[in-house]
């Protein structure tokens, strides 16, 4: 993470690596809910909407995902692409789900 790169060894303190931590715990339960609000039968037109938000900061979620919970973050991805029907929002989600798989 960038805030983690800036720290000289010195200033990474447990404090602040379990604050660190928490936070990205938290990214993780916050990609989870917006997933989760793709759902059968939601209505294109609003799949869509959620889904590019999410692509559209795919990048900074990947990087902010703890590796332990890229797992689940999938398994919910893949939830959401079995519910949607249109091709633009199983597009983005398929954009998400690579830069996940890709991130490091």
């Amino acid at each position: 993470m960038a805030f983690l790169d800036q720290l000289a060894p010195a200033q990474r303190t447990p404090v602040r690596m379990e604050g660190l931590h928490k936070m990205r715990v938290a990214n993780a339960g916050t990609l989870l809910s917006y997933l989760g609000c793709i759902v059968p039968g939601m209505k294109p037109a609003n799949a869509g909407l959620v889904s590019v938000a999410i692509r559209d900061t795919a990048a900074v979620w990947a990087t902010a995902i703890l590796p332990a919970d890229r797992a689940t973050i999938l398994a919910a991805l893949a939830k959401a692409d079995a519910a949607v029907k249109d091709d633009e929002t199983r597009n983005n989600l398929s954009s998400i789900e690579t830069l996940l798989t890709a991130a490091k």
